[in-house]
């Protein structure tokens, strides 16, 4: 393990797998490197999550939908 061959391990990961993966793989290696007592640490990506859901029936929607299901009965 040394600085350059994890570098250019992480770039090629990068090109061909998914970012939250890639960072998944780092915290391990990190993890195990602490382990071992190596004081490497491969700098870690940060992912971006969305903390919303931005296909849900606004309130207005939900009430329109509802008049017009108690409309067909």
């Amino acid at each position: 393990m040394n600085t350059h061959s994890m570098q250019k391990w992480k770039e090629e990961q990068l090109k061909t797998r998914k970012i939250s993966t890639v960072a998944t793989k780092i915290f391990a290696i990190n993890k195990f490197a602490e382990y071992l007592g190596i004081k490497y640490r491969l700098k870690c990506i940060s992912v971006n999550k969305n903390n919303f859901v931005s296909n849900i029936l606004t309130r207005e929607q939900f009430d329109k939908l509802c008049s017009l299901v108690a409309n067909q009965r």
